[in-house]
């Protein structure tokens, strides 16, 4: 792994040491070929040379009070060497630069003849910090020798051994699942507040419980995109992220406790769950007009392409988007094979398009105009143009239902203000264009890089 990764990114940062946590059985034999693994290795690479990652800090349980400490030291550079107190170390050097040194003394001066009555060094130090001024302090105590202060400390920098926490977890049964806590280490570490974290092998759902965690812990808005192919996604992951959003503690499968209302606020509010199509889902939808297809083999016998009788035979086929089909888009179906039986599952051709057209969707809203139901998707695309997209079935419609949607339409002002507007099926809507053609084209096109 790590030599294919050291080809795709021009720099690792770190390789973290995380204890891995799991029982040593090699007590049961005599003598044994090796000594039992008891760590798991993180790899941390970057896309740029150029990039500087933040700080790791580990909160304390309780904040260290500020302290004095020795202000000279052992290392010899005589340029750090200088008049401090009446003091010139012959050998050794002083901490800091002397400008700054000094200055740090006429802090400490300062806060002895103006503050010290009202408040502790540590309160006026915390003050200061938060009015965004970062003062130091130097002075000499009753014994004579030079200390500079210590500020209270609520949290120590993290290396990279972190045996402080384990690899594994216990959430679930799943055998090679991640602990909670070191999955937030991580994402608390590199992410943002808003950012989106992927993870493309998500297993048994860790990355997303320790989003739902972190989210609940420090307020922040953190989404996930998880990706996994195999059948532990219906009976694993997805069962985990529905418990973990209802309440974050669980014992024996069953919640310990509510979630508070702070927590309750802080979880997700929509787990969308996307499912692909599949190579076998494809071939299983593929249906052949025969007779046409056969009267084309009468015709021109060998000079016709299977290509060609492939596209033309299969031009209905559900899994290639029959367009005929979008008149009632609320409907869509595919045959679906599953454990063993094949069942018809309605498909979210709207979540598609949005998906195809790259929109950035805003709102989704359903309107009603005396039962005709239509489910409206307002957005903005790459390049920054506004897009609405209307969503109705319009199965059997004659002249009398269009005008009445157009009326409908401007009387909601639906399409107001946007610079592009897709209906699926026809419409006299001003500025509208048909959804149908669009949508099949980007269903094949290349996939843009």
């Amino acid at each position: 792994m790590r030599i294919l990764m050291e080809k795709l990114f021009p720099e690792r940062k770190n390789s973290v040491v995380v204890r891995r946590g799991i029982k040593n059985v090699q007590a049961q034999f005599t003598d044994i070929s090796r000594l039992s693994l008891g760590y798991d290795v993180i790899h941390v690479y970057a896309s740029r040379c150029s990039v500087r990652l933040p700080h790791l800090k580990h909160a304390h349980e309780t904040e260290k009070p500020g302290k004095w400490d020795t202000f000279w030291r052992g290392t010899d550079r005589p340029s750090m060497r200088y008049d401090l107190f009446v003091q010139l170390p012959e050998k050794g050097q002083w901490r800091w630069e002397e400008k700054r040194a000094k200055k740090a003394a006429q802090n400490y001066k300062y806060y002895l003849k103006h503050e010290s009555h009202r408040k502790s060094l540590d309160e006026w130090y915390i003050e200061n910090i938060q009015a965004g001024i970062n003062l130091d302090f130097v002075r000499i105590n009753e014994d004579g020798i030079v200390q500079y202060y210590v500020p209270p400390q609520g949290c120590r920098l993290i290396s990279d051994n972190w045996l402080d926490i384990p690899a594994a977890g216990s959430f679930t049964e799943f055998s090679t699942e991640k602990h909670t806590e070191l999955l937030k280490r991580v994402i608390a570490w590199n992410t943002g507040s808003g950012d989106l974290v992927l993870d493309y092998y998500a297993g048994s759902g860790t990355t997303g419980h320790a989003i739902v965690n972190l989210n609940r812990e420090d307020g922040g808005r953190r989404k996930f995109i998880l990706v996994e192919i195999a059948q532990y996604f219906d009976t694993v992951l997805l069962p985990r992220i529905k418990k973990v959003t209802f309440t974050p503690e669980w014992k024996d499968g069953k919640p310990k406790r509510v979630a508070t209302s702070e927590e309750a606020e802080r979880s997700p509010r929509i787990i969308k769950v996307i499912r692909l199509e599949s190579y076998e889902d494809a071939l299983n939808n593929l249906t052949f007009d025969e007779e046409s297809g056969q009267q084309a083999l009468d015709l021109f016998r060998d000079d016709y392409p299977l290509s060609y009788m492939l596209k033309w035979e299969t031009r209905h086929s559900e899994t290639l988007l029959n367009v005929e089909q979008l008149q009632a888009p609320f409907s869509y179906k595919l045959h679906i094979h599953s454990d063993g039986e094949t069942r018809e599952r309605s498909v979210d051709l709207l979540e598609t398009f949005t998906y195809l057209l790259g929109m950035d969707v805003q709102t989704r809203r359903v309107y009603d105009d005396v039962g005709q139901r239509y489910l409206v998707y307002r957005g903005a695309l790459r390049n920054s143009r506004t897009v609405v997209i209307l969503w109705r079935d319009i199965t059997g419609w004659g002249v009398e239902d269009y005008e009445r949607e157009a009326a409908f339409v401007a009387e909601q002002k639906l399409t107001a203000g946007v610079d592009e507007i897709y209906v699926n099926g026809d419409s006299p809507i001003p500025g509208a264009r048909s959804l149908d053609p669009i949508f099949k084209k980007r269903m094949f096109a290349a996939v843009e890089v």
